[in-house]
């Protein structure tokens, strides 16, 4: 999110304030410079360090995220308006006065929430959310809360401070400032994954922001000052001598209604592209500050190249670009599954990349003369904040699967065929016959690789593709000998390649929800019911998938409906501890009841485990996981035909069992299954020493079980699990289990426990994987955590 910034004036220099003629004493220029410089860097730090915080609260879900960008984008353009608002309609020593009281109103607000909360920025613990009942309001609820009034102040920053320059430093370009903003926008967006985060816990991250603001504020309100000291009668003559080259110069006139839409429409095509991007990464891989910022620090650069030199964003670069990136999303979009995470997130990357500097770039050549450029910046600030309201509020609404990215894409296409459409002497027309030939053969064939494996469309791809490719070779033989296309031939290329693209991301999405009986999509993500193999009896299952991640499956044959299955079968960790804990043997029997404690539902696997008498209480905070798994419209049965007692707790689970400590209601768990970590998207706070010191608490004595379940394409969460394990004084151990398909995959649990008979029994003994005694090199915190450790390379 850019910060709109006045541009350099081509009105020649006017009287020259003496300040002005001291430009090079740093005095004059050192205090803007500083104060843009740190506002810049402070407003995307405390983006990264709040979204953070409140993130455990919702579980970890990439919708934190989303929201929060939403609620800066916003409070990003209340802040250019407020700062376009003051700049025009006051003299600057009004403007001076009302910052001046914005300014202390911001501080003292931080002030006010220092002895309120424990730390200026953090909510209390009376903030969290009970239950999860609209939990995108409560998200930005917070967010005003807490960081409402110092970010907008933050956000009005770079432009009021620049048109106060331009107005006290006549003839001087604030340009300089320009570029401050941008440097100092992009270091603290790269600073806080690989130094903040690091270095620091989160409190002393909020403890050194607000410090960071108060000498913010100090240097802001000494620039407001400054210009209040400027004499009126220089101001004056400044304003005087630009309204005379005004009124002499030639008139301009208002840049057209149709005009203004299609700024908004470039800007919101971007943020759409950003925050989309964003939660499609978080999703496939996971929620870390570093996903956070690698998206934005993309969309940030490209606004800088566009707007730095007109030509690094050359036609002839980019619109190759966004073809190549088609591509590459055609391919990702559909066999994400089997791709590398790093060849997932540079493939996103490249792709947010290149549609950025398209839509960017033609904002740029789009822009008015110098007279509305503060219109022109009041509309890009708008299409972001349009392009956030759509992603975060409407899409999850209108949409049951994360659709704004495939629309996303499908805009850029078709702003692609705008340009080529609008201009008979396009850059396209210059490129060879043998270029179009070239691209739409070769999307034909990614076409038809990425879609070949799924059935019900292989046919179609195959169809399409060999019908591009025989007209190709058609038009292409007709240009032969032409070095060049016509125009009406780079026009049809494109519309045909916007057309196919279409129906490439129409094939993915229907790849996605083949064979789904049901698909619900809210805070949380998207949730599928999907019937598979319904022409094999033995095999026909019901699956339940999170996104692109499988929580479990029933079988419907009545012989093996009761069967647990994926990571939850009799020779997984968790299977054989409940199958073999001490208490299932005492008095001599072998079905002693236990209390079982499951964060997680998914399916309702381990209900299938459940005996007469035993309590299995689940933790779960998407309340369409509770409808798919329980209750009258619920597609699987495994709660429903178990003979042990169901309980379901909906929340968050860490936030859920601090409730039932607080209200001296331990559960008194014999085994606490922990299984939030198989999806790719890890709920951080759950793998904290807070987090089991909780767990220690609800379980009922040496006896217990911990029963965490590890199983992570991407991140090796053994180590800092053991670091954890030694942090309370638990033995772990290590039960890793092949896969058998179908009912059988591939499953890493570790076991936690003081019960060393538990451990020397000769069914779990035997299981045992070799340790590797592999610890974390630090203790995970609420604090302090950092999944870029245990990233698997």
């Amino acid at each position: 999110m850019p910060q709109t910034v006045t541009v350099e004036s081509q009105f020649p220099p006017a009287i020259e304030h003496p300040a002005t003629q001291a430009y090079g004493k740093a005095i004059y220029w050192v205090p803007y410079a500083f104060t843009i410089f740190v506002s810049a860097f402070l407003l995307f730090q405390v983006q990264l360090i709040i979204s953070k915080y409140i993130l455990p609260w919702f579980g970890g879900t990439p919708a934190v995220w989303t929201t929060s960008m939403l609620f800066f984008q916003v409070l990003l353009l209340a802040g250019y308006s407020y700062s376009h608002w003051l700049s025009s309609r006051l003299s600057l020593r009004g403007q001076r006065t009302i910052q001046i009281i914005v300014l202390a109103a911001s501080v003292l607000l931080l002030l006010y929430l220092r002895t309120r909360w424990g730390t200026p920025i953090f909510p209390d613990a009376s903030w969290k959310p009970h239950g999860s009942s609209n939990p995108g309001w409560l998200v930005l609820k917070l967010l005003a809360a807490s960081v409402g009034l110092p970010y907008f102040v933050l956000s009005t920053t770079g432009p009021l401070l620049q048109a106060w320059f331009s107005k006290t430093h006549r003839g001087v370009s604030p340009y300089r400032l320009y570029a401050l903003s941008n440097l100092g926008s992009l270091l603290g967006l790269l600073s806080y994954p690989f130094v903040v985060e690091p270095a620091l816990t989160l409190r002393h991250q909020a403890t050194t922001w607000t410090w960071g603001y108060a000498v913010f504020a100090l240097c802001c309100g000494i620039c407001a000052l400054s210009v209040g000291r400027c004499g009126p009668e220089a101001v004056e003559a400044n304003n005087y001598q630009e309204t005379e080259i005004l009124s002499t110069g030639p008139v301009v006139p208002k840049p057209r209604v149709l005009l203004r839409l299609v700024w908004m429409t470039l800007a919101a095509c971007a943020s759409v592209m950003l925050i989309a991007t964003t939660n499609q990464i978080c999703q496939e891989v996971t929620v870390i500050p570093f996903l956070w910022v690698l998206p934005l620090s993309i969309y940030l650069l490209s606004f800088i190249i566009c707007f730095e030199k007109e030509h690094w964003s050359s036609r002839r670069v980019f619109l190759p670009m966004v073809a190549v990136a088609t591509l590459a999303a055609s391919y990702n979009l559909v066999r994400s599954l089997e791709a590398d995470i790093l060849v997932q997130i540079g493939i996103y990357s490249f792709v947010l990349f290149a549609c950025c500097m398209l839509c960017n770039g033609e904002l740029v050549r789009l822009k008015p003369s110098p007279q509305h450029l503060t219109s022109f910046y009041l509309m890009i600030s708008l299409g972001g904040a349009v392009g956030g309201v759509f992603v975060g509020l409407i899409a999850p609404r209108i949409f049951t699967g994360f659709w704004e990215y495939y629309l996303g894409l499908w805009l850029t296409a078709l702003l692609l065929c705008a340009i080529v459409l609008r201009e008979s002497d396009s850059v396209l027309c210059r490129f060879s016959p043998w270029s179009a030939f070239a691209y739409i053969v070769t999307l034909s064939v990614v076409t038809l690789y990425a879609v070949k494996p799924h059935s019900g469309h292989s046919l179609s791809a195959r169809s399409i593709a060999l019908y591009l490719a025989l007209s190709s070779i058609v038009i292409v033989r007709l240009y032969w000998r032409r070095h060049a296309m016509r125009p009406w031939f780079a026009r049809l290329t494109v519309v045909a390649a916007a057309a196919f693209f279409g129906g490439i991301l129409l094939t993915a999405a229907r790849t996605y929800q083949q064979n789904s009986i049901s698909v619900s999509r809210n805070f949380y993500g998207v949730l599928s019911v999907l019937d598979r193999n319904s022409s094999e009896p033995e095999n026909h299952a019901i699956y339940l998938r999170h996104g692109a991640v499988l929580h479990g499956f029933q079988f419907v044959s009545q012989d093996k409906k009761k069967l647990p299955t994926t990571y939850f079968t009799e020779n997984s960790g968790v299977g054989l501890t409940l199958l073999n804990h001490p208490k299932r043997f005492e008095g001599g029997t072998s079905s002693g009841p236990l209390h079982i404690g499951v964060v997680g539902l998914g399916a309702g696997t381990i209900a299938a485990y459940g005996k007469p008498g035993d309590t299995i209480r689940f933790y779960e905070i998407n309340p369409k996981v509770v409808e798919a798994a329980f209750g009258p419209q619920s597609h699987f049965s495994y709660l429903s035909d178990s003979p042990a007692k169901m309980e379901i707790v909906l929340g968050d689970a860490r936030i859920s069992m601090e409730h039932e400590l607080e209200q001296s209601e331990p559960q008194r768990f014999d085994v606490l299954v922990v299984d939030a970590f198989s999806s790719d998207s890890i709920p951080m706070h759950l793998l904290t020493r807070e987090a089991f010191h909780i767990y220690m608490e609800e379980m009922a004595s040496p006896q217990a079980v911990l029963a965490i379940h590890i199983s992570n394409r991407a991140f090796d969460l053994e180590p800092a699990v053991r670091r954890l394990a030694k942090e309370v004084g638990l033995t772990p151990v290590v039960i890793e289990t092949g896969a058998e398909p179908p009912r059988i995959m591939h499953s890493k649990w570790m076991l936690l426990t003081s019960n060393q008979e538990f451990l020397n029994s000769p069914k779990i003994h035997e299981a045992i994987s070799k340790n590797s005694e592999r610890d974390g090199e630090r203790l995970w915190t609420d604090d302090y955590s950092n999944l870029l450790q245990v990233l698997r390379r």
